[in-house]
């Protein structure tokens, strides 16, 4: 892409606030700030821009730019705890019949 893609200097804003708008670009609050400009600064090779991973956080590239960077983001799987959903393990203290009787009902339902 060729320079004159990106937008004015007038929006130029600040590395950490360019950052946290990628972060919240692309839904992923959970990558540091090292890890985020490694990313970008790869696709960015990989598209053969001319650009640098700071001047892209810092909102030097316009809107067609930026969504090209974002689709070849190789981004890594995100990092959350399993959770196991609660649930009574416990038997039904419900009697056969009773068991029975509200199987037939749903059927009949």
């Amino acid at each position: 892409m060729a320079r004159d893609d990106r937008a004015a200097d007038d929006r130029v804003i600040s590395l950490p606030d360019g950052l946290a708008r990628i972060r919240h670009d692309i839904r992923r609050p959970d990558l540091s700030d090292d890890l985020l400009l490694t990313l970008i600064g790869d696709a960015i090779a990989d598209l053969a821009l001319d650009f640098s991973a700071e001047e892209f956080a810092c909102e030097k590239a316009g809107p067609e730019l930026r969504s090209q960077i974002y689709a070849a983001l190789c981004l890594p799987s995100p990092v959350s705890p399993l959770v196991m959903p609660e649930q009574a393990l416990e038997r039904s203290r419900l009697t056969m019949l009773e068991r029975l009787r509200l199987t037939f009902r749903r059927l009949a339902s």
